[in-house]
């Protein structure tokens, strides 16, 4: 069931997990041809992004899991993001977070061009691909995962479970863990930029902050 939430009843929560507050990341995108007041039946709150103008904005939690929804509409479709808590199995993003996508609403498996958010790791693995594509929607070293997007994506004429080559070596920025999830993660291509990000978040929230290479422990 679905606890609606103003932005800033959100915020304060996520401002109170200790011991730097708990950031939300984008973890589905895609685009939509629903209006998702009409789908959600609750009006949404604004806000200005630079490149992007005004969009709309849903906020709750759901069996406790907080989320927002961004949407964004032109013509007849809806861009959209659903940002939620840096869940992590196994030192990947936990995959089974896709209930709290579900649990808003089943018009997401139908989403057009979507995107399951991954994070690097090292090694072969196994990706999402739409047919006559080259370019994965997820990838993950578990082919479970795989699997498990691809059935979600609820559409086995679009897309098909492929073994992927070893990607470049990227690195992960990763706050304290909380729980079973992280309070805050960033992937960036150099170590440079990775201590250059670790060091401002330790100057900001006054907490250890970590770097890896390649992929995050298990």
């Amino acid at each position: 069931m679905i606890q609606w939430l103003t932005i800033a009843q959100l915020e304060e929560a996520l401002a109170g997990v200790p011991p730097i507050g708990l950031a939300l990341r984008g973890f589905f995108h895609g685009r939509v041809s629903a209006n998702l007041s009409a789908v959600f039946e609750r009006a949404p709150e604004t806000a200005h992004m630079e490149d992007v103008g005004d969009v709309e904005i849903w906020a709750g939690a759901i069996d406790q899991t907080p989320f927002t929804v961004t949407g964004h509409r032109r013509g007849e479709l809806t861009s959209f993001q659903i940002a939620l808590p840096i869940a992590i199995q196994d030192g990947q993003l936990d995959i089974r977070m896709l209930y709290v996508v579900e649990s808003l609403s089943p018009l997401f498996h139908a989403a057009r061009n979507p995107l399951v958010e991954s994070l690097p790791f090292v090694g072969g693995g196994f990706g999402v691909v739409p047919r006559g594509s080259d370019d994965p929607v997820f990838r993950s070293p578990r082919r479970a995962d795989a699997e498990t997007v691809a059935t979600y994506l609820d559409d086995p004429a679009r897309y098909e479970v492929a073994i992927l080559p070893v990607a470049p070596t990227r690195w992960i920025v990763a706050g304290p863990r909380v729980g079973s999830t992280i309070s805050r993660l960033d992937v960036v291509d150099t170590r440079r930029a990775a201590d250059e990000l670790a060091a401002a978040w330790q100057a900001e929230h006054h907490h250890a902050i970590d770097v890896f290479e390649g992929q995050l422990p298990a």
